[in-house]
């Protein structure tokens, strides 16, 4: 007699099972240009297997809702920025994820959206609204994202959405005033924690009820996308970029052991940014990064045409030179990579900016560098900033 799925010991079929949980797109997509496309994929194997029977989809449930995604539509940002009760749409994913008793499968968690805030709302305006409410911080959000770690604990927790809305989304003040000079529809922000804390009781007693004090997260991605259309404007080098980069120094920046900085030819302006962001971080192990377009981007190669070459190359140069610079403030450091050592045109330059800023570390494999305590003593440390 042959044997059917569902005859299969439940423990048995869970392992079977267990070999058709892929990763999720958002974490595949984290280094390509920001999409609202990110959590979107054509494989879902568990999805459709789900559809099959009642019983398949009870036994299912736990793994499809591992990676979640929540989108937030006009009115939900709108009830959020006007301090309303909160969403319907979140309180109802958060009665889903109680009533079928998934909220600890639940690991990773996506916010995206479409909607961009006015970008006249600028770092002033943003400051008064929070200033406004004292130390309530951006409450609307807050109250987000207590209700969310209340009931869930993803391991971590990414942000889709266009740069001003990014900024409300993570309590922070960015300037907007150049955003139309860059093309830089969405901006992404990943946070991730080591470690398995409880959900009753972890949110920490604060002030400002911000994200990053709502976990000891150990882990940031920053993707900030292209900024190669800001390179045919007039004055490009004075144009800011819209980033929450600018956002310290904050206690939360101590937790972070790891960072991941991704951008298109950004400014020398924004990279000197991201080197004070380095700086901040006291506790980092672990720094990658990527400052050029993927090698497979013909997009990237259409848009780059638009432009004066020499003036990226100098950019992307004075980037590294910034950002390799920073390294030499951070002790505990002992791993960095870069990510465009995949683009061969760039490794003789990359090679010889680590020759001269990165005494002390040895190479570990293709674009990657480890700090090496034994040659401290014959090479000095680094002094010269570009």
């Amino acid at each position: 007699m042959a044997l059917k799925l569902l005859d299969i010991p439940p423990e048995v079929l869970d392992h079977i099972l267990s070999y058709l949980d892929i990763e999720p797109p958002s974490l595949q997509a984290l280094h390509q240009e920001p999409s609202i496309t990110l959590t979107e994929s054509n494989v879902q194997p568990l999805k459709k297997l789900s559809l099959i029977s009642h019983s398949l989809r009870r036994l299912i449930i736990p793994r499809l809702f591992k990676f979640s995604r929540i989108w937030l539509d006009w009115l939900c940002i709108e009830d959020l920025v006007e301090l309303s009760s909160g969403s319907e749409d979140i309180d109802d994913f958060l009665n889903f994820v109680r009533l079928n008793d998934v909220r600890s499968h639940v690991e990773g968690l996506v916010l995206y959206t479409e909607v961009d805030l006015d970008p006249e709302l600028d770092s002033t305006g943003l400051r008064h609204i929070r200033d406004s409410f004292g130390n309530s911080g951006f409450c609307g959000f807050a109250h987000l994202w207590r209700n969310l770690l209340t009931v869930l604990n993803p391991l971590f927790i990414t942000m889709v959405a266009p740069p001003s809305t990014l900024t409300l989304l993570a309590s922070c003040i960015s300037k907007q005033q150049d955003a139309w000079a860059f093309d830089m529809p969405f901006h992404i922000l990943h946070l991730k924690h080591s470690y398995t804390a409880p959900i009753v009781g972890s949110l920490k007693p604060v002030r400002v009820a911000d994200l990053f004090y709502l976990r000891d997260w150990s882990h940031c991605t920053l993707n900030e996308g292209s900024s190669l259309k800001a390179y045919s404007t007039d004055e490009y080098s004075l144009k800011i970029a819209p980033s929450i980069a600018t956002l310290r120094p904050f206690k939360f920046m101590t937790w972070f052991t790891s960072l991941d900085y991704i951008a298109i030819f950004p400014l020398t302006s924004h990279t000197y940014e991201i080197s004070g962001l380095v700086k901040a971080m006291p506790n980092l192990e672990s720094l990658r990064v990527r400052l050029a377009p993927e090698p497979s981007s013909k997009e990237d190669k259409e848009r780059m045409r638009k432009n004066v070459p020499a003036d990226m190359w100098m950019e992307l140069d004075n980037g590294y030179s910034l950002i390799l610079h920073s390294i030499s403030a951070l002790d505990r450091l002992k791993h960095f990579e870069s990510l465009d050592y995949a683009a061969a045109g760039l490794q003789a330059g990359i090679d010889a900016a680590l020759e001269r800023k990165m005494r002390g570390w040895r190479r570990c494999g293709e674009g990657c560098w480890i700090r090496d305590s034994s040659l401290d003593s014959t090479k000095g440390p680094v002094t010269e900033l570009i």
